[in-house]
């Protein structure tokens, strides 16, 4: 499955999603700085959002949750957490409630998610990071990115 990606950059209160080719990460930004635009963070409280709206709208699948801080036994848990959600559905409750506490009581940032959807067309498959970088399959990218910039849109407002 080809990938390709982009990163969010906000210009003039409008979220720019913008092609990155995978060159120098630093020149592409200062490139884009030196035009008017602004990095995207994706907060914690943006990718919790993020994912729900994958999640239960769009019924995307979970595939891994990284975070800021290196820690094995969170990442196990968090990890025990998706393979029960692949199971059951309902479950996903619980994952949202554990990250809400991580962010709130725990300082603890979500770095990345990851997320596929199975159907009979085909799979999709996307990747969101902290940084605004993102990854979607090339067949569906122009879809999920408007529905990435849709969704970070209203939370920045």
């Amino acid at each position: 499955m080809k990938i390709k990606c982009g990163k969010l950059f906000i210009k003039e209160n409008c979220i720019s999603p913008i092609v990155y080719d995978d060159s120098d990460y630093y020149r592409f930004v200062k490139n884009y700085s030196e035009q008017g635009y602004y990095q995207v963070i994706l907060s914690s409280t943006i990718m919790i959002d993020l994912l729900q709206n994958y999640f239960v709208e769009r019924k995307f699948e979970i595939v891994g949750i990284d975070f800021m801080e290196e820690d094995e036994v969170l990442k196990n848990e968090i990890d025990i957490l998706i393979r029960q959600i692949g199971e059951s559905r309902e479950k996903f409750c619980y994952l949202i409630e554990k990250l809400k506490f991580l962010n709130e009581d725990s300082s603890i940032e979500v770095k990345k998610l990851e997320l596929k959807h199975l159907d009979r067309l085909g799979s999709t498959f996307l990747y969101l990071q902290v940084n605004g970088l993102y990854g979607i399959d090339i067949k569906h990218y122009d879809t999920e990115e408007n529905y990435i910039k849709d969704i970070v849109e209203r939370n920045l407002r």
